[in-house]
């Protein structure tokens, strides 16, 4: 069995984590109620036009590729 000062030891280690859990979860809301600052990379080009009908995929329509050639 335990003793009390053993018991009390393991009391306030509890108390400590959750303390520190605490603070953890008030930094996390504060930081989730920041705004989201859209000044990173996207992937529209320079002068805002996007051709709907353009083709999707990495290889440039005028390369020969065999799926070019399959039409």
């Amino acid at each position: 069995m335990k003793t009390k000062s053993e018991r009390i030891a393991k009391a306030q280690e509890a108390v400590d984590k959750s303390l520190e859990h605490k603070l953890i979860a008030a930094a996390m809301a504060e930081a989730a109620e920041e705004p989201i600052v859209q000044g990173g990379a996207t992937m529209q080009p320079k002068d805002g036009f996007v051709n709907p009908y353009g083709r999707i995929g990495a290889m440039p329509p005028t390369e020969y590729s065999l799926t070019n050639s399959l039409s």
